[in-house]
């Protein structure tokens, strides 16, 4: 997978392998060090020399001098639903990375209104919207914004070099859509909001406290930030989709009624995404893999409990863009919606001997056999020792109260297998060794420690591991998986006509499953 991680980040070969190493050979795992680690990737090409300047409400967009500068990504990209390469005539599909949240966001709000209007209706098979469901679409986004809404009709055609801004239509008009449906519509819907909410009002709501504002389009690759998202559903700029303010560590207020909800991959970071995310009116959610955005749904207005629920996922952004009919089960799908404590509290504790430091990687020849099946491979553990819980003196202790870690012992050390060096391995992020010897080696021909001195990693299966280990390593090889566990924490997924394929139990490369 080396030379995938080079297309995607353009480093050499021996970066590439020396990054595959350390996500042990993960390639999701290595992108996210790269970019941890390194600058982020290349920066944007440089602007093209200023023809004309951009508006103040485009200004809070973009950190672009002109409109010819402007990313394609956000210049060609009409909104119209109805995807037909993937069958899902309310699909709105993406054209290029960059604004995925505000697009399933608009995408989700219409299915929610598309319920509102025919309770009775199945979501995968009714028509596209019509001119007139479309204009009610905007009109609730904007007057969510305000209750005097205001739209963006552009004097020059595919152009926002000049735009002009009047009072939203008080009656239905196809011109709407029909504007939209133009490459620039999502700008113009975009503009729009802003107009509406006011220009001030949205880079107030969007700063974050004592930092500089920042536009709500940024980053070397043009991403969408939450702002955008929170501006259409609710019709506020706000920073943040989390439980807390960002400046203590109080629970925010919670908006009500929330006609979506939000699963995203930051509660694994201990960043719980806010209450009124977790319950909304329709079986409808954003799901926030950490750099993309899709979609999970129900295919109707139920949203009565059962420990067996069909949903449907959504990409729209090629080349995975994909419908794709899932099953989830467990029993936490019958339960209320968890609810975030009162004050933020740390949920990492100071490592204890014993405990697992890190799941080095699955045995290789494991994952060769069986590339989806993880829950049959075997897995290598690195287990605590005494420098590593002296390192980690800056995390709390674990209070009496939280659960316990599951601990090992390191047992004897087979003698004809290679063995990793733990003493190397531990500061591998420093040294780039990761401490690998050969069998016959009696000392570590890195450090020169012995065996016992070193220490060594271990070896489990699957099915050896406790439950949060298993969790943890759900977590790391199926990102769908581990995303849906922070709202429903026992769920499984299933694929198949008849619910037969469970995740990390069989190959599914002959299926056609969701990319998040």
């Amino acid at each position: 997978m080396a030379d995938q991680l080079q297309a995607i980040t353009g480093i050499s070969t021996q970066e590439a392998s020396m990054y595959m190493d350390m996500a042990g050979n993960n390639l999701e795992t290595a992108v996210e060090l790269f970019f941890s680690m390194s600058s982020g990737g290349a920066p944007p090409p440089p602007p093209t020399p200023p023809t004309s300047t951009l508006s103040p409400a485009a200004k809070i967009l973009f950190d672009f001098p002109t409109y010819a500068s402007l990313p394609e990504a956000w210049t060609n990209q009409p909104l119209i639903f109805n995807d037909t390469s993937s069958n899902f005539s309310l699909g709105l599909p993406q054209n290029k990375n960059g604004p995925c949240g505000i697009l399933v966001s608009i995408n989700a709000l219409l299915l929610s209104q598309t319920l509102n209007l025919r309770p009775d209706a199945n979501l995968t098979i009714t028509p596209p919207p019509t001119p007139d469901e479309i204009y009610t679409l905007v009109s609730s986004i904007l007057t969510r914004c305000d209750s005097s809404p205001k739209f963006v009709t552009l004097t020059t055609q595919n152009s926002l070099e000049n735009y002009a801004v009047a009072p939203f239509p008080s009656t239905k008009t196809p011109d709407i859509a029909e504007s939209l449906a133009s490459p620039l519509g999502l700008l113009i819907l975009l503009l729009s909001m802003i107009e509406t909410r006011g220009v001030d009002k949205v880079k107030s709501e969007s700063s974050m406290p004592n930092t500089p504002f920042e536009p709500l389009v940024s980053g070397p690759f043009n991403l969408c930030g939450t702002e955008l998202i929170n501006l259409a559903i609710f019709g506020k700029a706000t920073p943040n989709v989390g439980a807390y303010n960002p400046d203590d560590d109080n629970k925010k207020v919670a908006f009500t009624p929330t006609p979506i909800g939000l699963i995203s991959k930051s509660e694994l970071s201990s960043v719980p995404v806010a209450d009124h995310w977790k319950a909304p009116t329709h079986p409808i959610f954003i799901v926030h893999g950490g750099d993309h955005f899709t979609l999970l749904f129900k295919t109707t207005a139920t949203n009565t409990p059962s420990p067996n629920t069909q949903y449907f996922a959504y990409n729209a952004l090629p080349p995975n863009r994909l419908l794709c009919s899932l099953t989830l089960s467990g029993s936490s799908l019958t339960k209320p919606p968890p609810v975030t404590q009162n004050v933020h509290k740390p949920s990492h504790y100071k490592i204890q001997i014993g405990e697992v430091e890190s799941i080095v990687q699955a045995h290789p020849s494991d994952k060769k056999a069986r590339p989806d099946a993880w829950r049959r491979w075997r897995y290598e553990l690195c287990i605590a020792n005494e420098k590593m819980v002296s390192d980690d003196s800056a995390s709390p202790e674990r209070p009496n109260d939280a659960t316990p870690q599951v601990k090992f012992e390191l047992g004897p050390r087979p003698t004809n297998v290679p063995w990793r060096c733990v003493s190397c391995y531990s500061t591998r992020f420093s040294t780039m060794c990761f401490g690998q010897n050969q069998a016959s080696d009696e000392v570590c021909s890195n450090c020169g420690k012995t065996k016992t001195a070193a220490g060594y990693t271990i070896l489990k299966s699957y099915e050896e591991l406790p439950p949060p280990l298993r969790r943890r390593i759900d977590r790391t090889e199926n990102k769908l998986l581990s995303v849906i566990r922070t709202r429903w924490s026992d769920a499984e997924i299933k694929f198949g006509a008849d619910a037969t394929y469970t995740l990390g139990e069989a190959d599914l490369s002959s299926l056609n499953v969701p990319c998040i």
